[in-house]
């Protein structure tokens, strides 16, 4: 069986991976940097705590208080762009024999 390693056969950087943020749970202890949806939205914390027992970050701007975590809108959770992975996939041909 043949595959078509292209990106690595040809000492190409590998395609970047991306994840969404995990959607926001309630009492759930977070640390600075830990980003979650909520509403449709994404968040960073800006202050370690303990997040409420409902409710979650909601609105815009920063400093957004839940229980006592605060929390930075940083807008929609967006996915990465397909072109990369467009751009380095080749015309491969799979061998299964």
């Amino acid at each position: 069986m043949t595959l078509c390693n292209f990106p690595i056969a040809l000492g190409l950087p590998a395609i970047p991976s991306f994840v969404l943020p995990s959607a926001w749970t309630p009492s759930t202890a977070y640390a600075v940097g830990d980003k979650v949806t909520n509403g449709g939205m994404a968040y960073e914390c800006a202050t370690a705590g303990t997040s409420a027992g409902a409710g979650g970050p909601a609105g815009t701007g920063t400093g957004i208080v839940d229980n006592t975590c605060q929390w930075d809108y940083l807008g929609p959770p967006a996915l990465p762009s397909l072109d990369a992975f467009i751009l380095l996939a080749p015309p491969c041909a799979l061998d299964f024999f």
